[in-house]
């Protein structure tokens, strides 16, 4: 007879991103890089949710030049960032202690990486079972600073982005570009 346990539940996070499409990307580029929570026959799938509607808008893109051609009122930029990330796994051949232990060091290794806003996950197994959450915001406060915070600590999403020019939004690279064709003072 099989051991069996059980991941379900919703991890609520906000990844890092100047555009909703550089958002996805790293999201679902830290996701890929993550320790899998396993099972003999199928590890734990996560399913990405982008929450409907935005709670950022700008009216400059995302080298905070004004604007009118973003995708929202009046050409402003809208941006969701809050994604919920459903985790569900029947994981054979596993007890409970291996389970947990594997997805803690999954929340804790994505707590790093962007911050983790709420947790409401279930681990269960034969007569045992704990529910996860973010209580006093444990996992919120995992996450590494980038750079731009603090000088001497960088955050692992860092190479996904765009390294900035010297008091510009703009890449170095672009700016760069542009001094070489006369169109950047």
């Amino acid at each position: 007879m099989s051991s069996w346990t059980h991941v379900k539940g919703m991890v609520e996070v906000e990844p890092l991103g100047y555009t909703q499409a550089e958002k996805r990307y790293i999201l679902e580029t830290v996701l890929n890089h993550l320790p899998h929570v396993s099972g003999s026959e199928n590890d734990m799938k996560i399913y990405i949710i982008q929450k409907d509607g935005y709670n950022c808008s700008s009216s400059c893109d995302e080298f905070m030049q004004h604007s009118n051609k973003g995708n929202g009122t009046y050409g402003s930029f809208e941006t969701q960032c809050t994604y919920f990330l459903l985790v569900d796994g029947d994981l054979r051949d596993r007890a409970f202690e291996e389970t947990y232990k594997e997805f803690q060091k999954w929340l804790c290794r994505l707590a790093k990486r962007m911050p983790v806003i709420d947790v409401m996950v279930e681990v269960k197994g034969y007569n045992k079972a704990a529910m996860i959450r973010n209580k006093n915001n444990q996992y919120t406060n995992m996450l590494e600073a980038g750079s731009w915070y603090d000088k001497d600590s960088i955050n692992w999403c860092e190479y996904l982005m765009w390294e900035q020019a010297e008091n510009s939004y703009l890449p170095d690279i672009l700016v760069e570009k542009y001094k070489k064709e006369g169109k950047y003072k």
